[in-house]
């Protein structure tokens, strides 16, 4: 590969993962799906966009920096007596041998292997939920009459709208769906009046399917009694 194609590969999957860092920034799901800017990356430029989970190295060099600038060695040496220095080595000493900072960074490095665990549980906990709701979809038999609508619970008739809204452009979001069963009859039947007239219908509807009647319904469909909730 090019020097200056792997440059700019490295440089933007390294902005990738500013962005993703960046806390409370809108999430970007589609950094990390198959076919991404990191799913595509080599393991070369992995390494070369890897960045800590700390700033110390930069912090470090900052303080180096900024002692030697001041001039903190020269104002330590004017200030200070001799005995106060002594004293303030020997407290310094003492705290890095408790070894409070390579426990910091232990701590950190747990925290964030628990921090990946838990996301990946979550990663897995919504794929399900998405699956699950998936599944309840494509078990939808949609209801084509008021008759039929009208026995429904209305947590039947949501998922009814629900299953309309995949490929009816007219039918509300859920936040803007009205509330009560009533109100939510007349968004159901109004998207079942653009689905039996064709205005809108799944990718995967096709006219032979719609004109079959033969034990179905005017759309071909086992017909919705099947649905039903026990009362």
């Amino acid at each position: 590969m090019p020097r200056s194609l792997l440059t700019s590969s490295v440089l933007l999957l390294m902005l990738t993962l500013f962005w993703v860092r960046v806390p409370l920034m809108r999430q970007q799901p589609w950094m990390f799906t198959a076919g991404g800017v990191i799913d595509k990356s080599s393991t070369a430029q992995q390494e070369m966009a890897y960045m800590k989970t700390t700033n110390d190295d930069n912090e470090g060099a900052l303080g180096t920096f900024m002692y030697k600038k001041n001039r903190t060695g020269a104002y330590i040496q004017k200030v200070l007596q001799p005995g106060a220095q002594k004293r303030l080595l020997k407290k310094a000493h003492a705290v890095d041998t408790q070894g409070d900072e390579q426990k910091w960074q232990v701590a950190q490095a747990n925290y964030d292997k628990e921090r990946v665990r838990k996301n990946k549980q979550l990663d897995v906990q919504r794929k399900e939920r998405r699956d699950a709701a998936k599944a309840k979809l494509t078990a939808v038999v949609p209801c084509l009459t008021l008759a039929e609508v009208e026995k429904l619970r209305v947590n039947k008739i949501n998922l009814q709208i629900w299953w309309h809204r995949q490929f009816d452009k007219n039918v509300p979001a859920a936040k803007n769906t009205p509330s009560g069963k009533a109100k939510r009859i007349e968004v159901l039947m109004d998207a079942v009046g653009r689905y039996v007239r064709g205005e809108a219908h799944p990718k995967n509807d096709t006219q032979e399917s719609m004109e079959q009647s033969d034990g179905n319904d005017a759309q071909g469909m086992p017909r919705c009694e099947d649905e039903h909730d026990d009362e």
